[in-house]
């Protein structure tokens, strides 16, 4: 699934960025859910079971004032992005989708 067709990654994150200050706001309130993994090939792909699914939406998220719901969670072996130039033993990716905006 191509989640975003303009996409950067991957890079390398560094710590010596700086704070991010009034410039990327970000809250969360995930749900504890019951949820399936399925192998990819490339990632685990976690889904939320039919029991859970209407949890995942209550979910929201606040990005830069834009509410957020988690469209998929993957995770990966070893990560994709690296970190002061080295890679992680596993990366776990949140993906979400918009509900006030239609950029993931």
């Amino acid at each position: 699934m191509v989640v975003c067709d303009k996409a950067s990654s991957p890079i390398n994150i560094v710590s010596n960025v700086g704070p991010c200050d009034l410039k990327c706001h970000y809250s969360y309130n995930y749900p504890q859910m019951k949820l399936s993994a399925y192998n990819s090939g490339e990632y685990l792909n976690f889904e939320a079971d039919s029991a859970g699914s209407q949890q995942i939406t209550k979910s929201p998220v606040n990005y830069n004032n834009g509410w957020y719901e988690v469209s998929e969670i993957r995770m990966y072996s070893p990560s994709i992005h690296r970190y002061g130039d080295k890679k992680a033993t596993a990366e776990m990716l949140i993906i979400h989708k918009g509900l006030t905006s239609s950029n993931p």
